[in-house]
């Protein structure tokens, strides 16, 4: 195959080329051509660059795709990975942003100027339902990493020579603040039960606020786990909401948010009488209705037809009543945060709150609420203080994941710590090759992880770094025998070289490990800061559930704000 390629001049002036490329899968000869150059300089800088490629064996043809086309195809495959069905819809509603605007252009046409007017445009209108108003930084922050991980993807089965997304400049980090997480009070409580009582999802209304129910296990209570005579329920199931399904979107699931979510919740006698009118209502409706009512779950709350409700539009509804209403504006979800405080205030025990609520522990409990805990004294006003500028919550105690990052070199601590402390990811240095010392120590926090766990590493390509993995997997898997620890070494890796044209180093000789490894090495801090930083987050995000980590993220910066209003105006009795 010739590689040399040929200039030509077209009718009008312009120039285009032509090359031979990688054969085809089945041998056959192929070509790139590209047309429309306005001089023959720029032809050939094109032209070289292809040759350049091809000599590297870096050429990937031209995607003959669409960006909206390439989205839904990966999208498709995510399964595969393992990923969480939830977190599959998530990726798809999230990548909706890019295809609603770019979704007709060609995917190899796509370029890090039409993601940075994205990002601009999402900010200030991005909204489907309320038009005018714009995305919040974090969440458009989220939809790039998305992308990035999506192009990455792309480049990684040459459909791509480049991910665009490396050179796009998302919202900082910094300006990825969580909104602030609300409640009631009681009197603003009853006035919107008293407001609702007559509606037909005012009895749902009132179970969530009396019992802090999820929206999710609500809309998910079946009569089977509702004892009346007894006056209590059990949290047996939730239904969640994954577009696309042949449900309509809507799935059944017996596995609740967390481990504890499954839970026997006692009742008011007056959320009882609710409830008894409700299943009384249920029935004229099902006589009304006739062979037309379907309610094969046997479910608490319905459409007028017996169907399930979508808990999506539920909450939407709520934000309506509320308005309606007149009353300060709070989320669905908010009505559980409600119950909580009045729970506090009642004087009830973290313990019997914890399990009302179905946290993991109390520790949970007084962790979310524990400033709402009143008559604590002195000395525990002055540890809440203590605690407030290194308070943090656990983003991950509820995604499926353990996610750490280890790095070789304390210097590139200061360059990742962004990203690991926005994620709340535990960021390890080894200073060289791990220790034993330092393998025991990570293995006695991952003997107490019930969930897969993934390491990202990042150290130089030399002849200890490449042998890090195995040494690292071998110790973890035998202190840690009943962990799922998956160990990935990220960079610097001999693709990244080429790629990134890092700068190489003569290997040492006096390396024990020396014998087997080829080429030359690459320190890990030749990699650009930036590209090392979204090698960081794409690895990161990619195990999050974003709407449990954004719910979170609110919880911590609510926390955060009130802790610090307690102790302002502790005034001791």
């Amino acid at each position: 195959m010739s590689t040399a390629g040929s200039l030509k001049q077209q009718a009008n002036g312009s120039s285009s080329f032509v090359v031979d490329v990688v054969p085809g899968p089945d041998g056959e000869r192929r070509q790139a051509r590209k047309r429309g150059f306005a001089t023959k300089k720029e032809a050939q800088a094109a032209l070289d660059e292809v040759r350049t490629s091809v000599r590297r064996a870096s050429y990937v043809a031209p995607a003959k795709m669409t960006v909206d086309g390439y989205f839904k195809a990966w999208v498709k495959g995510l399964p595969a990975t393992g990923m969480r069905t939830s977190s599959i819809e998530s990726y798809r509603r999230n990548l909706m942003y890019v295809s609603d605007r770019l979704g007709y252009r060609r995917l190899e046409a796509l370029s890090a100027l039409d993601l940075d007017a994205l990002y601009s445009e999402l900010l200030a209108s991005g909204r489907r339902l309320r038009k005018g108003e714009g995305l919040s930084p974090r969440t458009v922050r989220y939809v790039h990493a998305i992308v990035y991980r999506a192009l990455a993807d792309a480049k990684k089965k040459k459909i791509l020579a480049q991910n665009v997304a490396e050179d796009a400049t998302p919202p900082s980090l910094k300006s990825t603040k969580a909104p602030e997480m609300k409640w009631w009070t009681p009197e603003e409580l009853h006035s919107f039960l008293t407001f609702t009582a007559d509606e037909a999802l005012g009895p749902l209304f009132r179970l969530a606020a009396m019992t802090g129910m999820r929206r999710g296990e609500v809309c998910g209570l079946q009569w089977g786990a509702v004892d009346l005579e007894r006056s209590r329920l059990e949290v047996r199931q939730q239904l969640g909401v994954v577009r696309g399904q042949p449900s309509g979107g809507l799935v059944f699931s017996e596995r609740t948010k967390t481990d504890h979510g499954r839970r026997r919740i006692d009742l008011d006698m007056g959320t009882v009488a609710v409830l008894r009118a409700q299943r009384a209502r249920q029935a004229s409706e099902r006589l009304l209705i006739g062979v037309g009512w379907k309610n094969p779950h046997d479910l608490v709350f319905t459409a007028a037809d017996g169907s399930p409700l979508d808990p999506e539009s539920v909450a939407r509804l709520f934000s309506r009543r509320v308005a309606r209403a007149g009353l300060k504006q709070i989320r669905f979800h908010d009505l559980r945060h409600s119950h909580a405080a009045h729970l506090i205030a009642a004087g009830e025990q973290p313990l019997l709150i914890s399990k009302r609520l179905g946290h993991a522990s109390a520790a949970f409990t007084m962790d979310r609420y524990g400033h709402l805990f009143e008559g604590a004294g002195r000395q525990a006003a002055s540890a809440v203080a203590a605690m407030v500028d290194l308070y943090r919550r656990d983003l991950w105690a509820q995604q499926d994941a353990y996610v750490e990052v280890w790095l070789e070199k304390d210097a590139l601590a200061g360059v990742v710590i962004d990203v690991t402390e926005t994620w709340d990811v535990p960021l390890m240095v080894t200073r060289g090759y791990p220790s034993l010392t330092f393998v025991a120590s990570a293995a006695h926090v991952m003997r107490q992880k019930y969930r897969p766990i993934f390491i990202y590493y990042f150290g130089d390509r030399d002849p200890s770094g490449v042998d890090i993995p195995r040494f690292v997997e071998k110790e973890l898997r035998e202190q840690a025998p009943r962990a799922d620890i998956t160990f990935e070494l990220v960079a610097v890796t001999e693709e990244q070289i080429i790629e990134m044209d890092l700068l190489t180093r003569p290997t040492k000789k006096t390396d024990s490990r020396s014998g087997k490894f080829r080429g030359e090495s690459v320190e890990v801090d030749a990699i650009p800061p930036s590209r090392l930083l979204q090698l960081v987050e794409a690895h990161i995000v990619q195990h999050l559930d974003a709407e449990r980590h954004n719910r979170l993220v609110e919880v911590e910066a609510a926390e955060r704000k009130t802790l610090a209003q307690y102790v302002a105006g502790w005034s001791p009795a």
